[in-house]
């Protein structure tokens, strides 16, 4: 089971997310995360077979491109926020599902196929321990800064307001799926 946020999800990941459930739109991005939304609030079921009609080459070289895509967005990325973790998680989630639907359907069994799974699971990896890395080491930094000035940024601080930080979590967290 894994968690993602259909905000941080492009048209062509929904498409796919949507495809596999039996659903083909060529709408825009909003349409799609709508769509999307109440899909997985209805509990649609997803049907790998759906995924046979794409050849193996085309599904890996495209988890393949998305994970280039994303190094290069984590290698970029000088510092970490939540938003920027869970844009990370997310797209991490969404090419973690579709190795396991490769697998799943037995996609990934030969030997030049498994080799290259398995190398794309292993850039994977590698991507959420930098990501965790990163994050960790904002945390820890934000902790120095809250020691040396004696208090807790998140409470009680004239900058900030504890309400407004409460609703924006409660609003970040309708927008994200679970599956």
């Amino acid at each position: 089971m894994y968690s993602m946020n259909t905000n941080f999800l492009l048209k062509d990941e929904l498409q796919y997310e949507l495809n596999i459930r039996g659903i083909n739109s060529e709408a825009d991005v909003q349409t799609l995360r709508k769509l999307f939304r109440s899909v997985v609030a209805e509990g649609l079921p997803s049907d790998l077979c759906n995924l046979y009609s794409l050849s193996v080459e085309e599904l890996f070289g495209s988890v393949a491109s998305k994970i280039v895509e994303l190094q290069g967005l984590v290698t970029q990325q000088k510092s970490d926020s939540s938003s920027l973790t869970s844009r990370f998680s997310t797209k991490i989630a969404h090419l973690r599902g579709r190795l396991i639907h490769l697998a799943t359907l037995g996609l990934a069994s030969s030997d030049i196929t498994t080799s290259h799974y398995q190398e794309l699971h292993d850039q994977l990896d590698h991507i959420e321990h930098k990501i965790t890395s990163m994050y960790m080491a904002e945390y820890q930094e934000q902790e120095r800064v809250e020691q040396d000035t004696g208090h807790d940024m998140g409470e009680g601080d004239p900058g900030t307001t504890h309400e407004s930080s409460v609703g924006k979590e409660e609003e970040r967290q309708d927008t994200e799926n679970e599956y």
